[in-house]
């Protein structure tokens, strides 16, 4: 597994070449040979959830992963947080 900044992702890939990937696994779903997982959500409490979401694309030999979560301080939301940053 490889942990990539978002910050390194522009000097790895270009725009079109990440298109061609996500067209190349939008084509697989199609044929039925791309799928996604059941999606993981999980109430934290206090405004806070965790969710977790994968998928195989078969045809391109790929597997993709998501997680993440939204979480509320005070009156912030964490999107309001990232305005912060």
């Amino acid at each position: 597994m490889y942990i990539i900044p978002e910050s390194l992702i522009a000097d790895l890939v270009s725009a079109a070449d990440a298109f061609d990937a996500m067209r190349g696994c939008f084509a697989a779903m199609a044929d039925g040979d791309a799928y996604n997982f059941p999606v993981i959500r999980e109430a934290l409490g206090e405004g806070r959830q965790y969710g977790f979401k994968s998928g195989f694309d078969r045809a391109g030999g790929v597997m993709g992963v998501k997680s993440g979560g939204i979480w509320r301080f005070a009156h912030l939301s964490y999107l309001d947080l990232l305005h912060f940053v």
